[in-house]
C-alpha cells in the first residue's frame, strides 16, 4: 500500500513537473510570436516612414523642379525683352535720316538749305504762305517719286527749273533738276541708280514723309508722337487720366467726360452728367444724366 502511493505520489508530481514545463515552454513561443510581431510591425513602419520620406523629397524636388523651369521662363521672357529692346533701339538708330537738303524754286520756295541735328526734331516755322509746307512736299517728291510731285512744282515768276538735293545718312545723293526734274540718285561708291533704288529703303525713314502725307490729321499726330519716342506714354497717361478708380468721391452736379471708365467703389454724386461711352459698373444715384453712344 505504502509503495503505491508513493508510485501515485511520484506520477503526480511528474505530471505536474511536465504540465509547469509546457506552460514555460508556451510562455516562451509566445513571447517569440510577439518579439517576431512586434519586429514585422517595425519594419512595416519603417518601410512606410521610408515610403514617405522618398514621397516628401520627391515633392519637395518636383517643387524645386517646378519653381527652377518658372525662373527659367521668367529669365528667357526678360533676355527675350532685353533683345527686343536691343533690336528696337538698334532699328531706331539705322534708321535712315536727311544731312543735308537744298531747295530752289519749288513752290513758294526762292532757296533753302537745311542741315538736320543727327538727334532729336528739326522744327520748320514760320508765317501762312511764307514755305513751311513747300519743304514737306518737295521732300516727299524728292523720295516719294513723280505721284507727290506738286501740280504747280515751280516757284511763280521764276524762269529757273525747281532744284531738289537731298543728302541722307547712308549715303545716298538725291537730286531732281532740270525742264523735267529728272531724277538722280547717286549711292555712296559712286554708282547711280532711279526710283527703284529710293523706294527700297525709303520705309526705313525715321519719318516715312510719303505715307505721312497721305494719312490724317490724328494719324500724322500719332506718327510723330510715336517718332519722337512718347507715343506709348501719351497713351498710358491718356488713359489713366480716363480712369476713375478706388475709393473716390464725385461731388454732386459733377461732370464726367466721355469715355471714362467708372469703377465700382467710386461714388457718384447727385445731379452729375457723365459723357459718352463710359463703362459705370454699379448703380447710379437718382437724377444722373447718363448719354448713351
Amino acid at each position: 500500500m505504502v509503495v503505491a502511493g508513493a508510485l501515485r505520489v511520484i506520477a503526480l508530481a511528474v505530471v505536474v513537473m511536465v504540465m509547469l514545463m509546457l506552460v514555460v515552454v508556451m510562455m516562451v513561443v509566445m513571447f517569440l510570436v510577439v518579439m517576431v510581431a512586434a519586429a514585422l510591425v517595425m519594419v512595416m513602419l519603417m518601410f512606410v516612414v521610408i515610403i514617405v520620406v522618398m514621397m516628401a523629397a520627391a515633392a519637395v524636388a518636383l517643387v524645386l523642379v517646378v519653381v527652377m523651369m518658372m525662373v527659367m521662363l521668367v529669365m528667357v521672357v526678360m533676355l527675350i525683352m532685353v533683345v527686343v529692346v536691343m533690336v528696337h533701339r538698334k532699328e531706331r538708330k539705322s534708321m535712315i535720316k536727311i544731312n543735308e537738303l537744298q531747295l530752289e524754286n519749288v513752290k513758294r520756295i526762292k532757296a533753302v538749305k537745311l542741315e538736320p541735328a543727327q538727334n532729336g526734331l528739326t522744327v520748320i516755322g514760320g508765317k501762312n504762305g511764307q514755305g513751311k509746307t513747300s519743304v514737306i512736299d518737295s521732300i516727299a517728291w524728292a523720295l516719294g517719286g513723280d505721284k507727290y510731285r506738286p501740280s504747280q512744282p515751280q516757284r511763280d515768276g521764276s524762269v529757273i527749273p525747281p532744284i531738289l538735293h537731298i543728302e541722307l545718312s547712308n549715303g545716298l545723293i538725291v537730286e531732281r533738276k532740270g525742264k523735267n526734274s529728272a531724277l538722280k540718285v547717286i549711292d555712296p561708291n559712286g554708282n547711280k541708280g532711279g526710283q527703284q533704288l529710293l523706294n527700297e529703303f525709303i520705309e526705313q525713314f525715321a519719318l516715312d514723309l510719303p505715307k505721312f502725307m497721305q494719312g490724317t490729321s490724328k494719324e500724322k499726330a500719332e506718327i510723330l508722337l510715336q517718332v519722337i519716342g512718347v507715343g506709348e506714354q501719351l497713351y498710358e497717361i491718356e488713359n489713366r487720366e480716363k480712369q476713375l478708380a478706388g475709393h473716390v468721391h464725385v461731388d454732386d452736379f459733377a461732370v464726367i467726360g466721355g469715355q471714362t471708365g467708372v469703377h465700382q467703389f467710386v461714388h457718384i454724386g447727385t445731379r452729375s452728367m457723365t459723357g459718352g461711352v463710359s463703362g459705370l459698373t454699379h448703380d447710379l444715384p437718382p437724377y444722373v444724366i447718363c448719354s448713351v453712344p
